[in-house]
């Protein structure tokens, strides 16, 4: 759901500022850290290991077309690939 109180557009989302503190949990600076990639990172993760079950509907798929296939970023393209899968 939206926030009660919309954030200022100049501010990262909260799902940014996690993967931002993630990267500096695996020793990245703060300000180092790439948001882009650690978002495509998780999604593309969780995408490899279905298309390498037998047991998932993704088995055998190529796991970038099946990335190039989800929608939006952050939290909207994790929905995504769980509506998807």
């Amino acid at each position: 759901s939206d926030p009660a109180i919309p954030p200022s557009p100049d501010r990262p989302q909260e799902w940014e500022i996690m993967l931002r503190l993630a990267g500096a949990l695996v020793g990245t600076p703060l300000p180092e850290v790439d948001v882009r990639a650690m978002d495509d990172l998780y999604p593309q993760g969780i995408i490899y290991t279905a298309c390498q079950a037998a047991d998932t509907p993704l088995f055998g798929r190529d796991p970038a077309a099946v990335f190039a296939e989800l929608k939006g970023v952050g939290p909207e393209r994790m929905i995504d690939l769980g509506i998807r899968v």
